[in-house]
């Protein structure tokens, strides 16, 4: 039986050292290609090294794919269109406008809330009106009548 205990920790002990020497062996061609200088990035980007490549970003500001070569774009600076700055600036004009317009209302509403607590609290007339009817009117009517009245001095 110990012949064959001995047998199997010596094949898992082989077994181990391979994994082993292959993982090392793995991890020696992982190359950074951003810091050996085999990146073909432009003057413009930033690189990014992964596990397997890389990948070139161009900088704020600048559009492109950020790599140089053949087929390849590079990074360009980005330029605004007159449409896109005249657009841009009448939305934000808008905007605050838009901003402006609710803060009123918001005010205005708050103001108008007070007013009505205030009145009602006191029992005098909220927005004018009176807290209790009006009393009948006495004298001309408010719409016409089809009786004609008497004559002066008749009674």
């Amino acid at each position: 039986m110990e012949g064959w205990a001995r047998k199997i920790l010596v094949l898992l002990t082989v077994l181990t050292l391979c994994e082993v020497l292959q993982f090392q062996a793995a991890e020696a061609q992982i190359v950074n290609e951003c810091r050996t200088g085999r990146a073909l990035c432009d003057i413009n980007a930033f690189c990014i090294d992964t596990a397997t490549s890389y990948y070139c970003n161009c900088k704020r500001g600048y559009t492109g794919d950020g790599r140089y070569g053949e087929g390849h774009t590079g990074c360009v600076k980005h330029r605004f269109s007159k449409w896109q700055v005249v657009t841009s600036i009448v939305g934000s004009i808008l905007g605050a406008l838009l901003i402006l317009y609710c803060c009123i209302a918001c005010i205005r509403g708050s103001l108008r809330a007070r007013s009505r607590s205030a009145m009602e609290q006191q029992g005098g007339p909220a927005y004018g009106y009176p807290a209790q009817p009006y009393p009948p009117q006495q004298g001309i009517p408010m719409y016409p009548t089809n009786k004609v009245p008497p004559p002066a001095g008749v009674v």
